[in-house]
């Protein structure tokens, strides 16, 4: 969301950042045929929820013009290492987040194969990303369908909430909480840290 106004500096920043996967190269991977898909989380989310972005109006037309010129530019650079075919790009959700992350964490440990099958006792995740949190675990389907818990409850293979699948398909539960992540963490902080020193410099008359 730092970029959102500068498509050029989003860019260049990018590529920094995906420089680093030629690594993999050693691995005898064929960078040319992989697919990129940038995944944006809570801070573009936010935009979407407050109208604003960087103290000007924003809306989803200036999100899907920012989401274009960003793929045109990595599409046309002849230094991009990745197939220029295969890029997705998009804001997912707090469900889709969690969800993702749950399946990373339990694929890592080696709970789950990758064909998202169960091989040992699953793992529970908490989140904790700059702008917000997510909670997400695999529950029992009557736990699911309870009707507090239904709300944020969903399928493994399906990352909408809500849904309820009549299969043997694990369930998940995922809960996102918006502007909870590190960044309001540390203002917190730092503002009763303030705010201790503020009344200790009232009670001896010095100024603040």
């Amino acid at each position: 969301s730092t970029f959102v106004w500068d498509v050029a500096a989003a860019h260049k920043y990018l590529m920094k950042v995906l420089s680093f996967g030629k690594n993999v190269e050693k691995y005898g991977c064929d960078m040319s045929k992989m697919r990129l898909s940038v995944l944006a989380t809570a801070g573009m989310r936010s935009l979407q929820q407050n109208g604003k972005a960087h103290g000007k109006n924003w809306t989803q037309q200036h999100e899907d013009q920012f989401w274009n010129d960003l793929r045109s530019r990595l599409e046309s650079d002849e230094n991009y290492p990745y197939d220029n075919q295969q890029i997705s790009m998009r804001t997912i959700t707090g469900h889709s987040e969690g969800l993702f992350a749950l399946l990373a964490a339990n694929y890592l440990s080696g709970s789950m194969s990758d064909k998202l099958e169960m091989q040992a006792g699953s793992y529970g995740m908490l989140d904790l990303g700059g702008s917000s949190t997510q909670l997400a675990l695999f529950v029992q389907k009557d736990v699911a369908n309870n009707k507090v818990m239904s709300k944020f409850a969903s399928p493994l293979t399906n990352d909408i909430p809500g849904t309820v699948s009549e299969s043997d398909e694990p369930m998940v539960f995922v809960r996102s909480f918006p502007s909870m992540g590190m960044e309001a963490a540390f203002g917190a902080v730092q503002q009763h840290y303030l705010d201790i020193q503020k009344a200790a410099n009232q009670q001896t008359g010095s100024l603040f």
